[in-house]
C-alpha cells in the first residue's frame, strides 16, 4: 500500500510535456491582481490597527477610578464594509492570481468577473449621481473608473481569445 502511494506521488510530482506555462500577458494580469490585492488590503489593515490602538488607549484611560470616559464604538456593519469586505476581496484576488499562474479555468472566469463588476458598479454610481452641492462621489469614482475601464477591456480581450481559453484547464 505504501509503495503505491509513493509511486502516485512520484507520478504527480513529475513534470510532463503537457504542463503549460502562462504567457507574459497572463503573468502580468496575475501580477496586477496581486498588487491590487495588496493596495486593497493595506488601508483596511491600517484602519483595523488604528482602531485597536485607540481601543487600548481608551481602555487605559477608562481604568482610572475617576475617569468619565466612554469608549467610542463602531458598528459591525462599519467593520464589515471597511475591513471585512476589502480583506475578503484581496484574498480572492491573491487566490485568483495564483490560479491564473497555474492556468486554471476557474481563475480565468473569476478574473473576468473581477474585471466586469467594479466597472459596472462605477458606471451605475456615476449614472445615478445627482450632483448636489457637497457631492464628492464623482471625485472618487471617476479616477477609479478611468483606471479600471482599460484594464477591464484588456482582460476581456486577453482571456476570451480562443488560443488563451484553450490553454486553461
Amino acid at each position: 500500500m505504501l509503495a503505491s502511494y509513493e509511486a502516485l506521488q512520484l507520478v504527480r510530482n513529475t513534470p510532463d510535456s503537457t504542463t503549460l506555462k502562462p504567457s507574459t500577458d497572463i503573468v502580468l494580469a496575475a501580477g496586477i491582481q496581486f498588487v491590487a490585492s495588496v493596495l486593497l488590503w493595506v488601508p483596511s489593515a491600517i484602519l483595523l490597527l488604528d482602531d485597536a490602538a485607540m481601543y487600548r488607549q481608551y481602555s487605559a484611560a477608562a481604568a482610572s477610578p475617576h475617569a468619565v470616559i466612554s469608549l467610542p464604538m463602531r458598528s459591525h456593519a462599519y467593520y464589515a464594509a471597511t475591513v471585512g469586505a476589502p480583506i475578503c476581496l484581496s484574498l480572492l484576488g491573491v487566490v485568483t492570481g495564483r490560479g491564473l499562474l497555474r492556468m486554471r479555468n476557474w481563475a480565468r472566469r473569476v478574473t473576468l468577473y473581477m474585471a466586469t463588476v467594479p466597472v459596472c458598479i462605477c458606471g451605475v454610481l456615476l449614472k445615478l449621481d445627482k450632483g448636489g452641492p457637497l457631492d464628492f462621489l464623482p471625485v472618487f469614482v471617476w479616477p477609479v473608473f478611468v483606471i479600471l475601464l482599460p484594464v477591464s477591456i484588456w482582460w476581456w480581450v486577453l482571456f476570451t481569445r480562443k488560443g488563451v481559453r484553450s490553454q486553461f484547464r
